[in-house]
């Protein structure tokens, strides 16, 4: 059993806060204000991503203060967080409400569920670093997700769960799709979701 690095945990947690958004969103019925939020936001991380991999100043200084929260790749690349912004952004921009909602909620639990589980117990590896024990633990954490949110939406449940089960294919193959997972996972539920529904 794996212990996981205090960075990680940080990650994690800075992750778990962007439930921010979809929650805000389920309380507010103005589609253009989370949309508006969301891309000022987008854009803004966007800038300093670009800004950052044009100074090496100012990426030594980001990194010195803030390289906790960033995995390696991300020193010099977009970091996750705009990434995720752009996911979320595009969920709240082409799907119904419900759908966008649910689909953030599992991008952030789901994706931090399978994280931490795959670290602490991965032991048989399926895709790259994916692993069977990881995946699983998406797999359930987005079952349970699309249950609640076809309950308190009034949604069919039938579509949300064929859409766990294609989220979580997309997940484990989404280094070799060569998409980002917080893009990827937002988009195929919601796309997958809304074709069932409708």
């Amino acid at each position: 059993m794996m212990k996981i690095q205090k960075e990680e945990i940080y990650r994690k947690a800075i992750h778990m806060s962007s439930l921010v958004y979809p929650i805000f969103y389920y309380f507010n019925d103005s589609k253009q204000c989370i949309v508006t939020i969301s891309s000022f936001i987008f854009v803004l991380l966007m800038g300093v991503d670009y800004i950052r991999g044009r100074s090496k100043k100012l990426n030594g200084f980001f990194i010195r203060y803030l390289g906790f929260a960033l995995r390696e790749r991300e020193s010099s690349k977009f970091t996750g967080a705009t990434y995720f912004m752009l996911g979320a952004l595009c969920a709240f921009l082409f799907f119904q409400k419900q759908i966008a909602i649910i689909s953030v909620f599992i991008l952030v639990i789901a994706d931090t569920a399978a994280s931490i589980v795959g670290i602490i117990y991965g032991r048989h590896k399926l895709v790259g670093n994916k692993s069977l024990e990881g995946a699983s633990a998406f797999f359930i954490s987005s079952v349970i997700i699309s249950c609640i949110g076809s309950f308190v939406c009034g949604i069919h449940v039938f579509p949300l769960l064929i859409a766990s089960l294609v989220v979580t294919i997309f997940e484990l193959l989404s280094v070799d799709i060569g998409i980002d997972d917080n893009i990827l996972i937002p988009l195929g539920y919601g796309i997958c979701s809304t074709i069932l529904i409708f």
